[in-house]
């Protein structure tokens, strides 16, 4: 399911044999982080922060504010509104799928006028960054070249193999953008505040809210991370927990659900770094190569 983490994996087999070289693209769609660790002969993604590191996420000083008093009506324009206006965040999540090892995966979110770029990082293979149109492999036997490991896709190619290679690593980053089940807030059945709690030594208020997933991908509201596609396999409703902090942005998300693809999943994310040290930007041109689909 392209848009979630851990909703079923985006199957890639279908782009595989075309791009035999394409191995980075072959995993499952949630990789456990590398915590930063650089591969021979590669360069990380190029952000102005430091690279994705594992969960638990540096934050903001203690507070002592009260947290975010927030309506349904208000909950998701003041949160998303919030995360817009600081320019960028990192999120990371663990996710868990029944009762295998939790993964984690991170990522830097970077908004840029109606675009969302994306930097995240995976273990034994190299970066991913979608700037705009465009998605950014750190892959050297993609382009045959270890001091050029990065090749560029253009998402609106009419190339086959690299049509279905930009494909598949979108939907790798679509998995990152967990805030925008905050979006679904106004077509929630249920929204309650459940009492206040201290995340990362900032105090949160609590928020349950059970959206009615049809009429909220039917309004376009989750963005990205839940299409129509995925709602053959989903449930009708999805509970989620979110806690606030005293400027309305995200500390924490989670949510549990089942589907038909991938069975029993709880996804757990924490966001930190508000700001714009969470700019995206594209590899350095001498850094990029020419992707080899032979």
């Amino acid at each position: 399911m392209s848009g979630t983490p851990g909703w079923g994996a985006v199957q890639l087999s279908a782009v595989h044999s075309a791009l035999p070289r394409l191995i980075a693209l072959t995993a499952v769609l949630l990789i456990p982080v590398s915590c930063g660790q650089q591969q021979p002969g590669s360069t990380p993604a190029a952000v102005t922060s430091t690279s994705p590191a594992a969960v638990p996420v540096p934050t903001a000083p203690a507070t002592t504010r009260q947290p975010a008093d927030l309506t349904q009506a208000t909950f998701a324009p003041k949160v998303l509104g919030a995360l817009t206006a600081r320019g960028g965040f990192r999120v990371s999540a663990a996710v868990q799928e029944g009762r295998k090892a939790p993964k984690l995966t991170n990522a830097l979110v970077y908004f840029k006028g109606r675009s969302v770029d994306v930097a995240t990082k995976a273990q034994g293979g190299g970066g991913l960054v979608r700037v705009g149109r465009s998605i950014y492999l750190q892959d050297a036997k993609l382009t045959g070249d270890a001091q050029k490991p990065w090749a560029e896709l253009d998402l609106d190619s009419t190339a086959g193999e690299e049509k279905a290679a930009a494909a598949a690593a979108d939907s790798w980053v679509s998995d990152r953008l967990v805030h925008q089940l905050i979006g679904g807030a106004p077509y929630a059945t249920l929204f309650q505040p459940a009492g206040e709690q201290v995340i990362d030594h900032v105090t949160t208020q609590q928020y349950t809210m059970r959206i009615d997933l049809q009429k909220a991908v039917a309004a376009g509201a989750l963005g990205e991370y839940v299409g129509r596609a995925d709602l053959k396999s989903l449930p009708k409703q999805l509970s989620v927990t979110v806690w606030v902090d005293p400027n309305a942005l995200p500390r924490k998300l989670e949510f549990n659900r089942a589907d038909t693809a991938a069975g029993s999943v709880t996804v757990s994310a924490r966001f930190g770094q508000f700001g714009r040290r969470s700019l995206v930007l594209p590899p350095k041109p001498a850094k990029l190569g020419t992707a080899d689909f032979s």
